[in-house]
């Protein structure tokens, strides 16, 4: 979603409502949420403040070409910014607030702790942490348990 925001042909500041939600759920911080919303409430100025540039005739009231571009480039920097803190908690689960407490995957049910079955690219890489020591039941997709026998 935040790859269609920042390469869409339409740069429209409404697009970034589409964006909280997600941002919420992916990264609970105030501290990041906070940054990135920051950046966008200058990128949302910045597009009035050049509109009333544009707009103001010879008197050329509010802001120019160049502030509007470092406006764009502030909302870029910002959005960026909260896609690899996301990323980033992706890849180091013990980063993750969410996570920090050694789960694998807080809503995972059955699947909590089992082992990946399958991973492109070769064998399955270790977790990088030590939360995982516990084996948990195996998940064998398609096959028929003890209560169905």
């Amino acid at each position: 979603m935040a790859a269609f925001v920042l390469t869409n042909k339409v740069y429209s500041p409404q697009y970034v409502l589409w964006l909280i939600p997600l941002a919420v759920l992916a990264r609970p911080r105030w501290r990041d949420f906070l940054i990135w919303q920051a950046c966008e409430v200058v990128y949302f100025l910045g597009i009035w403040m050049y509109l009333a540039y544009t707009t103001s005739g010879d008197k050329h009231q509010g802001l120019p070409p160049e502030g509007y571009q470092l406006a764009i480039a502030v909302h870029l920097l910002g959005t960026v910014y909260l896609c690899a803190v996301v990323v980033r908690d992706a890849l180091m689960p013990e980063r993750d607030v969410v996570r920090q407490d050694g789960a694998d995957d807080p809503s995972g049910g059955v699947l909590d702790r089992a082992p990946d079955a399958f991973v492109l690219g070769g064998a399955a890489h270790p977790p990088r942490h030590g939360a995982h020591s516990v084996e948990g039941p195996r998940v064998e997709w398609g096959t028929t348990g003890p209560a169905a026998g």
